[in-house]
């Protein structure tokens, strides 16, 4: 069976795919983006279990159309099932939050402890996206990277964001 593909889902795979197709150098193309074959309810539960939180209901309604992406924004992928190994975050994603915990979180309002689970972090470790629990700051979302931040209220934000790159401003912390 073959998962019907919400809007906003759609939108940021043709949005990376008219850009993979628009690359001018074919020997540093773009990659394509990657939608994975979508995970199983008893799949999304699980991960749910290893983040230690419950899902952002955008988040589990992404799973269910595609465990994870490939190049969801520039080298970052989105995490899905298949990647959490056995109850491990990727290793990039542990090593970032890691990096993200503590003194930084305290900087951002958050508690030095807080449960960060990641969802995205690019190829060299500089970015990512973390989620938090409901109600332990200002969204569920946190994106980091390049001297930014900004706090998402839910996933579906974050991929409406990335077809839009105009309105970081939106959710920018103050």
């Amino acid at each position: 069976m073959t998962a019907v593909l919400s809007e906003w889902v759609r939108d940021v795979v043709e949005q990376r795919m008219r850009e993979h197709l628009a690359d001018p150098d074919p020997d540093w193309m773009s990659p394509a983006p990657g939608l994975r074959p979508p995970a199983t309810p008893d799949q999304v539960a699980e991960l749910e279990r290893w983040m230690g939180q419950p899902l952002d209901p955008t988040y589990a309604e992404f799973l269910l159309q595609g465990d994870g992406m490939a190049h969801f924004d520039r080298s970052m992928p989105v995490f899905g099932w298949s990647d959490w190994a056995g109850g491990t975050p990727p290793e990039a994603g542990g090593a970032f939050v890691d990096l993200v915990q503590g003194e930084f979180c305290v900087d951002c309002g958050l508690a030095p402890d807080v449960l960060l689970a990641p969802v995205s972090v690019n190829s060299d470790g500089s970015a990512g996206i973390l989620m938090i629990p409901p109600g332990a700051g200002p969204g569920r979302f946190m994106w980091f990277g390049n001297g930014d931040l900004a706090f998402f209220p839910t996933f579906r934000e974050i991929f409406e964001y990335a077809v839009d790159h105009g309105r970081w401003k939106d959710y920018a912390a103050t």
